[in-house]
C-alpha cells in the first residue's frame, strides 16, 4: 500500500500530475463534444448552459489559484506539507507558474464566452 492509500494511482492525480495546459485541452475537448450532443439532444440552450458551465469552472479555478489542494489526512499533515512545500518555492518559480495558468484560464474563458455568446444568438435567433 502507497501511504495509506489504494495501491492505486487514481485518475484525479493523473490529472493533478498533468498540469494546467494538459486540463485546459482536455476540458476544451469535452466542452466542443458536450457542446454537439447538447446541440443534438437540447438544441443551442445546451451550448448555452455549458458556456456557462465553462465560464463558472475557469472562475472557480482562477480564484483557487492559490488555495491548498484537498489532500486531507488524518492530523492535518497533508495540509500542512503542502503549506510547506508552497512556502519553499523560488518566487519566480511561482510567478511563472501564475503567469503560464493565467494564459491558460483566459483560453478556458474565452472558450467559455463563445460557448454562452454562440449559445445566446443561436437560440433567440434561431
Amino acid at each position: 500500500m502507497n501511504g495509506g492509500g489504494f495501491g492505486c494511482y487514481t485518475m484525479f492525480n493523473w490529472l493533478k500530475a498533468q498540469g494546467p495546459t494538459f486540463n485546459a485541452i482536455l476540458i476544451t475537448l469535452l466542452a466542443a463534444i458536450a457542446g454537439t450532443v447538447a446541440v443534438s439532444v437540447v438544441g443551442w440552450l445546451g451550448v448555452l448552459i455549458l458556456g456557462l458551465a465553462v465560464l463558472f469552472l475557469a472562475v472557480r479555478i482562477d480564484l483557487n489559484e492559490d488555495a491548498v489542494a484537498g489532500d486531507v489526512t488524518i492530523g492535518g499533515t497533508g495540509y500542512a506539507r503542502q503549506v510547506q512545500e508552497m512556502a519553499k518555492r523560488d518566487p519566480r518559480e511561482r510567478e511563472a507558474a501564475s503567469a503560464s495558468r493565467a494564459k491558460v484560464l483566459a483560453a478556458l474563458k474565452g472558450v467559455g464566452i463563445a460557448l454562452f455568446v454562440l449559445g445566446s444568438v443561436m437560440l433567440f435567433l434561431g
